[in-house]
């Protein structure tokens, strides 16, 4: 049996995947993915064991978080807050703007947008239509 590592900076250290991603028209980027990385923050149900103890168990849960630049550092992502935006505006990625300067997105729909555009995906992601889609979301941003 392999032990495992006591802290998260001991699963951040072992081996990493490169990944190349053109998460916009014409920005492609590599991101480092830990592969032993466990998450930074699990949601979790505490469930009584019977004998006086409990017991917690991790919960599936997507969720909308703030889209923040800490947010896009600590996932890796060397792109701005307003690149997501767009996306967000553009309908590629799942999001909302719940109040002026407060934008939540969501980290599973990011994630899929993410592999969409993976260079390792046999068609390329940005065709013409989206490529215009992406562009007519920042004319929408500016408006707000």
């Amino acid at each position: 049996m392999t032990p495992r590592p006591a802290t998260l900076k001991d699963w951040t250290k072992g081996p990493q995947k490169t990944l190349q991603i053109e998460l916009a028209p014409g920005r492609i980027c590599e991101i480092r993915v830990p592969v032993n990385a466990v998450p930074r923050y699990v949601l979790a149900r505490l469930s009584r064991r019977g004998d006086s103890l409990y017991q917690v168990t991790p919960v599936e849960w997507t969720s909308k978080v703030r889209l923040t630049k800490k947010l896009l550092r600590d996932l890796g992502l060397d792109i701005s807050d307003y690149v997501v935006r767009r996306l967000i505006k553009a309908g590629f990625v799942e999001g909302s703007t719940i109040a002026p300067l407060v934008t939540l997105v969501d980290l599973e729909s990011l994630k899929a947008h993410i592999e969409r555009t993976s260079s390792s995906s046999e068609n390329g992601f940005w065709t013409r239509e989206r490529v215009d889609a992406y562009r007519t979301a920042f004319g929408a941003l500016k408006e707000c």
